[in-house]
């Protein structure tokens, strides 16, 4: 722009004396802004790591119900091969080899429901960490 004292020889020097509260303000804006960037990040992490310990948590429990079915299917099988042995013996009757197949089988049940709702507790736990594991 040519609005100097001295024509369109040089250019205008425009400096900003007048400026100096709007750019205090603007720095403090954009540290109100970065602070508060911080403060949601460090929830971010706290809830992340709550999320994490819960999954844990309920993985645990689940894991723990599984080996119990697991040990009772195992003694299902085990008692049903006894029942069929006494049954060779004329020791039990056929209505007891079918209660004993029937608990073998509800057992067998109950150990495959456990790794179903094992399978998801590992799931929910890699999610969040930040596996990239989604529904």
């Amino acid at each position: 722009r040519g609005d100097s004292l001295y024509g369109n020889w040089g250019p205008a020097v425009h400096l900003p004396i007048f400026t100096g509260g709007a750019l205090s303000a603007n720095y403090l804006a954009k540290d109100e802004q970065t602070l508060l960037a911080i403060l949601e990040y460090e929830q971010g992490v706290r809830d992340a790591v709550a999320e994490t310990l819960i999954s844990l948590s309920e993985t645990i429990e689940v894991n723990e119900r599984y080996e119990a079915n697991k040990r009772r299917e195992q003694d299902a099988a085990q008692f049903e091969a006894l029942v069929i042995a006494r049954q060779k013996n004329n020791l039990a009757t056929t209505q007891d080899r079918i209660r004993s197949a029937i608990e073998k089988y509800r057992a067998r049940d109950e150990k495959l429901k456990m790794e179903a709702y094992l399978f998801r507790a590992l799931l929910d736990v890699i999610r969040s960490v930040g596996g990239n594991y989604h529904e």
